[in-house]
């Protein structure tokens, strides 16, 4: 990371820094060279990161973490031993930085190494502690809204560079190009697609004072501009979506001996189980989920599957009891992560809708068929 040596040459004495003296780092270095980008990844955990990263590191990596005022610095290295790599195997080795809140449960790391580093790094690092560390996904409306805030308390427009969408339906992406992001949604809702990625810049006053990229995995770039609106917006932003739907999906496991469950409900702006169908589609698209397992119960008239999340052993059903509605039952064992991936593969692969907390009660037969 070539910012911590800018921020030595202003402090040649000091030992421990604070995150804002790499605001003006990241600008210099940006201001200098049209490839810089450093990536960010908002993630959850109850636990301090660093806590898990000394406990135990996954097979083939190795870290050191170094506490600084308000960050910790980790040293990471990997090694990818593989038939079909020249040598047998190769290294990553990079340094990233952690920041968050214990108290929120909610988690940023930040990295300038280079795009191998991050994705097959840092990220894939995070991943392998799952599921005490879980990924964290915006839909397209929360993406949305995040530009939404962006445009009215910095009184900028919000200029698409380039955007990917992808079909509810169809295979394949759509590539949007150049437009104020009010276009780029009502573009993706009238073609019910959704938003997956944004690059975009901050304009006010003619002046860019921001260019970056947002994910719906929560995972977003700087490239110039402001580098203090990073920290000041952006990460807020995604870190609430983060915390609101960690609060959500915490606690959610039936307690054994105990026949109230705590049910989520996921609904929609419209019908969209209509036909029988509408309801194979939403099977097919759980079936999906990778290292899951469904089984169908009840198909037609309406959907009850029971759900296995083979990474961590969450175990669901799920009810389509209205044609608004579906319905997500945790069993005895469930995670935040396990719900963070079933809820992103309902978005994906069948229909985006609104997260509502249902309050917990016994389940009758009214509950899955309607009245």
């Amino acid at each position: 990371m070539r910012e911590l040596q800018e921020v030595r040459k202003i402090d040649r004495e000091a030992t421990k820094f604070e995150l804002k003296s790499f605001i003006p780092a990241m600008q210099a270095i940006s201001a200098k060279d049209s490839r810089y980008r450093v990536s960010f990844v908002t993630f959850i955990s109850k636990r301090p990161p660093t806590e898990l990263f000394n406990e135990w590191s996954p097979d083939g990596f190795s870290q050191k973490t170094q506490e600084h005022v308000d960050f910790s610095l980790v040293n990471l290295r990997r090694i990818i031993k593989r038939a079909d790599i020249e040598d047998g195997q190769r290294e990553i080795q990079g340094k990233f930085i952690v920041f968050g809140n214990q108290k929120a449960g909610v988690w940023t790391a930040l990295t300038s190494d280079d795009a191998d580093f991050f994705n097959t790094g840092l990220v894939r690092f995070l991943e392998l502690y799952r599921p005490e560390v879980s990924r964290v996904y915006a839909s397209t409306d929360e993406m949305r809204k995040i530009f939404d805030i962006l445009s009215q308390d910095l009184r900028t427009e919000v200029a698409v560079q380039k955007a990917v969408l992808y079909s509810h339906l169809e295979e394949g992406e759509v590539t949007f190009r150049k437009g104020l992001y009010r276009r780029l949604f009502a573009f993706a809702e009238a073609e019910d697609d959704y938003v997956d990625k944004v690059e975009f810049k901050l304009i006010g006053n003619r002046e860019t004072l921001l260019h970056a990229f947002l994910a719906r995995d929560a995972t977003f770039y700087y490239y110039a501009g402001r580098a203090g609106l990073i920290f000041s917006k952006i990460v807020p932003l995604v870190v609430e979506v983060a915390t609101r739907k960690g609060r959500l999906f915490s606690n959610r496991a039936r307690p054994r001996g105990e026949a109230v469950l705590n049910p989520i409900q996921i609904e929609y702006e419209k019908d969209v189980l209509m036909s029988p169908g509408d309801n194979l589609r939403l099977v097919r698209a759980l079936a999906k989920l990778d290292r899951g397992a469904v089984t169908v119960y009840h198909l037609n008239p309406y959907v009850h599957v029971s759900l296995v999340d083979f990474v961590d052993g969450s175990s669901f059903n799920i009810y389509s009891g209205e044609s608004d509605k579906i319905l997500i039952v945790p069993n005895f064992n469930c995670t935040v992560h396990s719900l963070m991936r079933i809820h992103e593969q309902i978005n994906r692969d069948f229909q985006e809708g609104s997260l509502k907390e249902s309050a917990p009660h016994d389940l009758t037969l009214e509950d899955f068929i309607g009245a």
